[in-house]
């Protein structure tokens, strides 16, 4: 499995398939913890609501195993990413948003930890670049979030609904995304990921690659039905499609993000059409079933 992950060839509609994806995933960088005494001196973007904050210079220390010059050197390096990837804008990512898939902070609202709740509808897609720069704006609203609430390290829950059309093995564009999120925002790494929809047979499935992870990242993963999510996320918090009481709404999200970036009148923008392969669930949802029947 760790090979076919790696090679990013499996086979169409095999179990496996998704298998691999959440392997590929839960794989991300995981840093490991110092202690520290001192913040780094790390290049820092002051005037721009992009820059390393002390937060993110902290987790840097950690993704570089304490060596303040590696970790100084990666944040200048990312500050000058972020300076060539331009800021994302609501008249970027409403089209996205308002599609079948997407990957968005739903800010104001938190776990049961008080982390920031990102909510995966399916998997963003788009071209490299717009995939990137709607994965990279989500991580970047995280950290702001994190620190605007007083956390003392950055961190998140991830809802993944795996019924929407765009949930796939990761292509070209989502691999990329992958990697960047590995260079840039590597504390990503270690953070929950709840999956609802996964029929049984692929929980079964990823049982069997607890030998191939650590037990941070086995232990990150968790499978749930959206009955089961108020033990991760109170139902004041939860958003009413997933069964929750939340008033918060996409339209609303998209005006506040639009009025902050100086706009005043209406985001015109069709939804982004996804063009992509679908998944069929149909065969793993027959073989769950035959397994239940079965006993």
């Amino acid at each position: 499995l760790a090979v076919a992950a790696s090679r990013w060839h499996p086979e169409p509609g095999s179990i496996m398939l998704i298998a691999a994806w959440l392997l590929v995933i839960a794989t991300s960088a995981v840093a490991k913890s110092v202690h520290l005494s001192t913040e780094i001196a790390a290049h820092r973007l002051v005037s721009s609501p992009m820059a390393a904050t002390s937060i993110e210079e902290r987790a840097f220390l950690e993704a570089h195993g304490g060596k303040r010059e590696q970790a100084a050197q990666a944040l200048c390096e990312k500050a000058a990413w972020l300076h060539a990837r331009g800021p994302a804008t609501i008249q970027e990512l409403a089209p996205f948003y308002r599609s079948e898939g997407y990957s968005i902070v739903l800010e104001g609202l938190c776990d049961v930890r008080g982390a920031p709740i990102v909510y995966s509808n399916g998997m963003p897609h788009g071209t490299t670049a717009e995939v990137i720069k709607q994965v990279t704006d989500t991580y970047d609203r995280v950290m702001a979030q994190c620190e605007a609430s007083g956390r003392e390290s950055l961190d998140m829950t991830t809802i993944v609904n795996v019924r929407s059309p765009t949930f796939r093995f990761p292509d070209k564009a989502c691999r990329s995304a992958i990697r960047i999120a590995q260079k840039y925002y590597p504390w990503t790494g270690s953070c929950k990921l709840v999956f609802i929809g996964v029929p049984d047979v692929i929980r079964w499935t990823f049982n069997g690659l607890k030998s191939l992870l650590s037990a941070v990242q086995y232990e990150a993963i968790t499978f749930a039905e959206a009955d089961e999510l108020t033990s991760i996320v109170s139902s004041a918090n939860l958003l009413r499609e997933l069964g929750g009481d939340s008033n918060w709404t996409m339209e609303e999200y998209i005006t506040h993000r639009a009025v902050a970036e100086g706009i005043y009148t209406p985001v015109v923008a069709k939804p982004k059409v996804f063009s992509g392969k679908r998944f069929d669930f149909a065969l793993l949802d027959a073989l769950t079933g035959q397994r239940r029947a079965a006993g």
